[in-house]
């Protein structure tokens, strides 16, 4: 309700005392996505990437943007020997596997406004990584097309 009606700063208060008593992850994620549309409603870019970053830390996934692009991309590449192997990936359902794809898709809409889209690369190509790794999701297809 407080999103609603632009009162950000008390709901992020709501959000903080929520996260410390829930204990699911689903419920969890939920926070997570209010809190970053709220951060993106406020044109707040680098606090939504910085939220991802943590809710992923929080996954025990620990990406370094700060990595070789080009070294990952590389790695995307070997991954993919010819377009015809994205055919046969199996659906994935990893719930773990699908949270991660969602915060990432969730940051790569902000990571679009970045300065020189190292970011934006970067992101994009982890989800690819994760998709040859885990399996295809509903986020499959807008990767492959970046």
């Amino acid at each position: 309700m407080e999103y609603c009606h632009g009162d950000f700063k008390r709901c992020q208060t709501m959000i903080d005392e929520v996260d410390k008593k829930v204990k699911n992850v689903e419920e969890k994620m939920k926070l997570f996505f209010l809190e970053i549309e709220s951060y993106g409603a406020q044109s707040q870019i680098k606090r939504a990437l910085d939220c991802g970053f943590k809710r992923l830390h929080q996954l025990g996934i620990e990406l370094k943007p700060d990595c070789d692009v080009q070294a990952l991309f590389d790695e995307v590449k070997s991954l993919t020997k010819d377009l015809n192997s994205l055919n046969s990936l199996i659906e994935a359902h990893d719930e773990k596997h699908l949270t991660v794809l969602d915060i990432l898709g969730r940051l790569v809409v902000f990571a679009y406004y970045d300065s020189d889209g190292t970011l934006l690369q970067f992101l994009v190509l982890q989800m690819m990584r994760a998709t040859l790794d885990h399996g295809a999701s509903r986020h499959t297809a807008i990767v492959f097309t970046f």
